[in-house]
């Protein structure tokens, strides 16, 4: 299911500023999390038992695009977290006019 935003009534346009920080900043520390998931991944990985040229090649597969997948995750939540963050700060700006 893809998210969506709550749409306000019929021509109305603009943000609830808290709710847009919060969201950033929810961004911004699921990309922690994230990181720590992959470390758990890590360490399970270096702790379990097995041997031989499927290991081999499953352990240098993991470490060859784990740096990839989580530098595109941070990259992409950033952005959107910027954006977002950008977004309030418009409203806000516009707000205070």
């Amino acid at each position: 299911m893809a998210a969506q935003f709550v749409r306000l009534p019929a021509g109305a346009i603009g943000c609830s500023v808290e709710q847009m920080n919060a969201l950033s900043a929810h961004m911004k520390t699921s990309v922690e999390q994230l990181e720590q998931v992959f470390r758990g991944i890590d360490s399970k990985i270096n702790a379990t038992t097995w041997a031989g040229p499927d290991a081999d090649g499953s352990a240098n597969n993991w470490n060859s695009t784990r740096q990839q997948v989580m530098n595109n995750l941070r990259n992409f939540l950033d952005c959107q977290a910027a954006a977002i963050r950008n977004q309030a700060n418009q409203q806000t700006g516009t707000s205070a006019r």
